[in-house]
């Protein structure tokens, strides 16, 4: 009777440990703090440019945390704005606010990835950063230009190819004219961009913009509508 109560004892003591280690490793999977992208993430950013990249830290627990950022080069941390994360940052239980990053294109020397991570004050395990789908992946690109439009002029109707040249277009999004978007927009290389531009009700001379995840770029007075 006496071995066999040591061995429930032993069985029992056993799975204990093992539902402990099983509990443990669970809420250690679980982020305490998690983060939704508000913006692009992955992109490349020209060295004349400085965009901003943002996220909704919201925190997962009842428990206040007390939160700061880990540095990363060539990106600063805003801190003033509506609803915008200080620098350290306290979150209520169950609260959020707006990380956001400016990302400084000149001193973006090295990639940018596994970014950001955010960690309780004073701890340097207790951190999170993004899903691996939702990271911050920045690359250094030379300077966004735009220099020149073919052909300069069409008509009013629309309808008209272009050709855009210039420099850094490979993350084109888009091109407007006058504020209005084009169709058929292809990027050709990083130099070169087609396209087909719209109607305007009036004739007159218009700003031609092309817009990437980073920033645009303008050819002030660049087409104009017959």
């Amino acid at each position: 009777m006496q071995r066999n109560n040591k061995h429930f004892f032993m069985r029992w003591i056993l799975a204990f440990l093992c539902s402990g280690l099983m509990m443990t490793t669970a809420q250690a999977g679980t982020p305490l703090w998690t983060f939704e992208p508000l913006t692009e993430t992955t992109f490349p950013v020209p060295t004349n440019l400085n965009p901003t990249v943002q996220y909704r830290v919201t925190n997962q627990s009842n428990k206040p945390h007390t939160l700061t950022m880990k540095p990363i080069q060539g990106v600063t941390q805003i801190t003033t704005g509506a609803n915008v994360c200080g620098n350290p940052f306290v979150l209520q239980g169950k609260g959020s606010c707006i990380l956001s990053l400016q990302v400084n294109g000149s001193e973006l020397n090295n990639p940018v990835t596994n970014a950001p991570v955010v960690c309780q004050q004073g701890s340097n395990t207790q951190c999170y950063r993004p899903s691996s789908a939702n990271v911050l992946r920045l690359t250094q690109a030379e300077a966004l230009t735009l220099t020149a439009i073919d052909p300069a002029s069409g008509t009013q109707s629309g309808g008209t190819g272009f050709t855009l040249t210039g420099t850094s277009f490979t993350s084109a999004t888009g091109v407007t004219f006058g504020g209005v978007a084009a169709t058929s927009i292809n990027v050709v290389n990083s130099t070169t961009v087609t396209g087909v531009t719209p109607a305007r009700a009036l004739s007159g001379v218009v700003d031609v913009v092309i817009e990437l995840p980073a920033g645009s770029a303008t050819l002030a007075n660049g087409y104009t509508y017959e």
